[in-house]
């Protein structure tokens, strides 16, 4: 199951260098070592997954590129990992690369599939990226009214 993360993260990566090699369109990647996912529409102590979170996208269309979510739930005994792929997205709002501005991004949707261990297919709604590139924090709804959170970083090329 790991190996199948890094395969992951190694696309993710590959991702990035063929889009700056393919057109000198800037791409930025978020990218998250843990996030946690709720049970309930805010913050509390009803955690429903825990996992690293990353995605691409290219701001001069607004287009996410792809990512990965691997959602370890907590909410299950024994806990089960799912390995999500992001598949699509629009994230809105700019940043100056070579500065740690305040980040006003907005993200107002972005498509997940599942294969491991099942087959689903959700989206995260109303989501933004606040913060700076070096405290960049991810907030939005997954599969409905559910909250995620997850702090990490924004570079962009």
């Amino acid at each position: 199951m790991m190996v199948s993360t890094l395969s992951t993260f190694a696309a993710v990566v590959a991702t990035l260098l063929c889009a700056r090699s393919a057109s000198a369109a800037q791409s930025c990647v978020f990218y998250a070592s843990g996030s946690i996912y709720y049970n309930t529409s805010s913050a509390s102590e009803d955690v429903y997954a825990y996992g690293p979170i990353s995605f691409v996208w290219e701001p001069a269309t607004d287009s996410v590129l792809g990512g990965y979510y691997t959602e370890q739930v907590v909410y299950y005994d024994p806990v089960e990992t799912y390995f999500n792929d992001i598949t699509s997205g629009v994230i809105l709002g700019s940043m100056d690369p070579t500065q740690d501005p305040a980040l006003d991004i907005s993200i107002p949707s972005m498509s997940f599939s599942c294969t491991v261990p099942v087959s689903d297919d959700f989206s995260l709604e109303d989501g933004t990226i606040t913060g700076t590139s070096s405290a960049a924090i991810l907030q939005g709804y997954l599969d409905g009214p559910f909250l995620i959170e997850a702090t990490g970083t924004v570079v962009c090329n």
